[in-house]
C-alpha cells in the first residue's frame, strides 16, 4: 500500500499549488458562460529551399459564433457558421471538422486536437501558376488535409503565475511570467487524387519531378519557453506564451504510380504561441485570444520541405457566476 500512497501524494502536489492571491485569483468552482466569435486558420507550405520558392494550399475558413460553458477543468463550447457573413463564390465551401480542447491547469498545460478541412485554393495562384489570370482562384475540391495532435507543457513558477486566464477561469491581478517545457505529438497529412503540384507551376522543379499526390508525417519534439503577463490597472491586461520545439519527423510522399513512395526521417522544428489581452476582472472577462502552431519538416525529397500551420482567433465575453454548492457532488 505504500507505493500507492507515495503516488497519490506526488499526484496531489503536481496538481495542488498554493497560489499567492496576491497574484491570481482562482474561480475554478465558479460557473463561467461565455459567448465567442471565432475564426480558424490552416495552411500547408511545400518549400524548395534550393530555389527559394513554395506553394501554398488553404481551405476557405467561416466566422463562427458560439457559446461555451466552463466549470473547474471542464469547457465545453459549440461555434456555427455565422449565415450572411461567410462567402464562398470565390473560394467554395470547404468541408471543416475543427475540434480542440486546452486544459489549463495550475503546473500544467494539455492541448488536444484534431484537423480535417476538405477543398482548399492556392494562396497566390497568380504568382505560383503561370499565364494565370489574377482575379481567378484555384480550388482544389479534392485535396484535403488532416491533422491529429496532442502536447503537454510544464509550468515553473505556477504560484504567481496563470495560464488559466485562456479558459477564462482565473484573474491574473499582477504582471508575474514563467518558463514553459514540454513535448508534442502530431501526425499530419495533406492528400489529392492528382499531383498536388499544378501543371502549369511556374516552377516545376519545385517537388524535384516527383509526382506526389499524398504527404503524411509523424512528428515528435520537446519544447521550451516562456510566458509572461502584463497588467496595467488591475484590470487590462496582455499575456503572450512562446514555445519553440525540436524532434524528429518520419514522412513518407506518395506519387501517382503504384511505386512512387519515398520515406525517411529527418528534423522537425516547431513553434507554439498564445496572445490574450483584454479586460479581467472577478466575475467579468472581455477580450481576443489567439492560439497557434507552426511546423517546419524534412521530407525524403532533396531541399523539400513541408510546413503546417493551424491557428484559431477569437473574442469572448465571459461572465463568471458564484456557485454555492458544487455542481458536481464528487468535484
Amino acid at each position: 500500500m505504500m507505493p500507492c500512497i507515495g503516488k497519490a501524494q506526488i499526484m496531489q502536489r503536481l496538481l495542488n499549488v498554493e497560489t499567492d492571491t496576491a497574484y491570481v485569483s482562482e474561480h475554478d468552482r465558479d460557473l463561467t458562460i461565455r459567448p465567442f466569435v471565432e475564426r480558424s486558420f490552416n495552411q500547408f507550405n511545400f518549400i524548395n529551399t534550393r530555389i527559394g520558392e513554395r506553394f501554398t494550399y488553404q481551405p476557405n475558413g467561416t466566422l463562427q459564433a458560439g457559446l461555451g460553458v466552463s466549470y473547474r477543468i471542464i469547457g465545453v463550447g459549440l461555434g456555427f457558421a455565422i449565415p450572411g457573413v461567410n462567402r464562398y463564390n470565390q473560394y467554395g465551401k470547404s468541408k471543416i471538422t475543427d475540434f480542440s480542447t486546452h486544459f489549463y491547469l495550475r503546473r500544467f498545460n494539455v492541448d488536444v486536437f484534431y484537423q480535417y478541412y476538405g477543398g482548399q485554393h492556392l494562396k497566390n495562384p497568380s504568382e505560383e501558376l503561370a499565364n494565370y489570370n489574377a482575379d481567378a482562384a484555384y480550388i482544389r475540391e479534392d485535396i484535403y488535409t488532416k491533422a491529429l495532435g496532442a502536447g503537454v507543457q510544464f509550468i515553473a513558477k505556477p504560484k504567481t503565475f496563470s495560464m488559466e486566464p485562456f479558459s477564462f477561469v482565473h484573474y491574473q491581478k499582477k504582471a508575474a511570467g514563467s518558463f514553459i517545457a514540454g513535448v508534442q505529438i502530431i501526425r499530419t497529412g495533406i492528400y489529392g487524387d492528382s499531383s498536388l503540384l499544378p501543371l502549369n507551376v511556374q516552377q516545376p522543379e519545385l517537388l524535384n519531378g516527383f509526382p506526389l499526390i499524398k504527404s503524411l508525417s509523424y512528428n515528435v519534439t520537446v519544447n521550451g519557453g516562456y510566458a509572461y503577463t502584463y497588467v496595467y490597472r488591475r484590470h487590462l491586461f496582455i499575456t503572450a506564451a512562446l514555445n519553440l520545439g525540436a524532434g524528429v519527423s518520419m514522412a513518407t510522399m506518395y506519387g501517382t504510380g503504384e511505386r512512387d513512395k519515398l520515406r525517411g526521417a529527418g528534423l522537425q522544428v516547431n513553434a507554439l504561441y498564445r496572445v490574450l489581452t483584454g479586460y479581467n476582472s472577478e466575475y467579468f472577462f472581455a477580450g481576443l485570444q489567439f492560439t497557434g502552431y507552426s511546423g517546419y519538416q524534412a521530407t525524403p525529397l532533396a531541399n523539400v520541405k513541408q510546413q503546417y500551420n493551424i491557428g484559431r482567433l477569437n473574442f469572448t465575453v465571459a461572465k463568471r457566476f458564484k456557485m454555492k454548492k458544487k455542481l458536481l457532488g464528487f468535484y
